[in-house]
């Protein structure tokens, strides 16, 4: 029986915690909040004892995994802490809002050798997976992709200092998508747009973005992301080779081109995400993880740079 524990006890924890009550071996042993009454809820549901701190939590309850579902500022000493007591840890995106932190977190991961997964789940995706190993051979001009949803009314999401905006907490998955189709980038250049939303109380992120991407292949990219629509488009990737274009979405892919093909995702990757990190864990086979802390860390990197240049004007170089 694979024990699992809850820091933060959110909308997100509540899909995650959905999820895993379908997956075989796993027993709920802890929740924690600062909110009380949302861990309480969750308690209801799904059992497991209630904490408002996590510190005590990580103390006394025997723990497998914990899952630390926080919004992005409040990422402190949770995963360290958990990593020292050889606690595996899955971390929803992104997994800080500083490189300082993340590489701090991801020092001690390393060292202690844990099992980490990200909540990146578009990877899991059958269809997804299957694209990758299409394009593994494949020379790739350009890609294009957006993120265009409409405003998020959770106060906290509307503060830099909390969310990093709309790229680092919200779009970072299509980011992310196309990191993991087209490779790591080399550098970034971006320009941002305020104004149409400045009505909005303590509200300073941007209303929209546009970043152009150098990748390490060569190929180049432009991502576009917005919150002012209702409601919103979507979100998704163009990938343009020789004599080809392939449009991703998160519901499946399509090739145009002389011989056109449609993939439809034939999977829940949100379940796939939780049993892949449980049978990691259970076997000790990482392989089944699509997105580690270190590679999640590379996704922030690249969000944080298009904020970075919004800011300076400058192009950022990655490492």
């Amino acid at each position: 029986m694979i024990k699992v524990g809850f820091i933060g006890c959110g909308g997100m924890a509540g899909a995650h915690l959905e999820k895993l009550k379908l997956v075989e071996d796993v027993q709920i042993v802890g929740l924690c909040d600062i909110i009380e009454e949302k861990a309480k809820a969750y308690n209801k549901k799904y059992g497991g004892n209630v904490y408002t701190d996590y510190r005590v939590m990580l103390d006394k309850e025997k723990m497998d995994a914990v899952y630390i579902s926080l919004i992005p500022s409040a990422h402190t000493d949770q995963e360290i802490l958990a990593a020292k007591k050889k606690i595996h840890i899955f971390v929803d995106k992104p997994v800080a809002l500083s490189m300082e932190k993340a590489r701090e977190i991801n020092n001690v991961v390393k060292r202690e050798g844990i099992m980490s997964c990200v909540g990146y789940q578009l990877r899991n995706i059958d269809a997804m997976i299957q694209l990758k190993d299409f394009l593994k051979d494949k020379t790739i001009a350009f890609v294009r992709g957006y993120y265009l949803g409409e405003w998020v009314p959770t106060p906290w999401w509307r503060k830099m200092k909390f969310s990093g905006g709309q790229v680092v907490e919200q779009s970072t998955h299509a980011f992310d998508l196309g990191r993991y189709l087209v490779g790591d980038v080399e550098s970034v250049q971006a320009l941002g747009y305020r104004g149409l939303l400045i009505d909005i109380p303590e509200n300073d992120i941007e209303d929209a973005s546009l970043a152009n991407l150098k990748f390490k292949s060569g190929a180049i990219g432009n991502f576009a992301t917005t919150c002012i629509l209702k409601p919103g488009v979507g979100a998704g990737l163009e990938i343009v080779l020789k004599h080809m274009m392939i449009k991703v979405d998160f519901s499946g892919y399509s090739v145009i081109s002389e011989q056109p093909q449609e993939v439809k995702a034939g999977n829940d990757c949100l379940l796939d995400i939780e049993k892949s990190f449980i049978e990691a864990i259970k076997t000790g086979d990482r392989s089944r993880i699509k997105c580690d802390y270190e590679d999640g860390m590379k996704t922030l990197e690249l969000t944080l740079a298009v904020n970075e240049s919004i800011r300076t004007g400058k192009v950022i170089h990655l490492k």
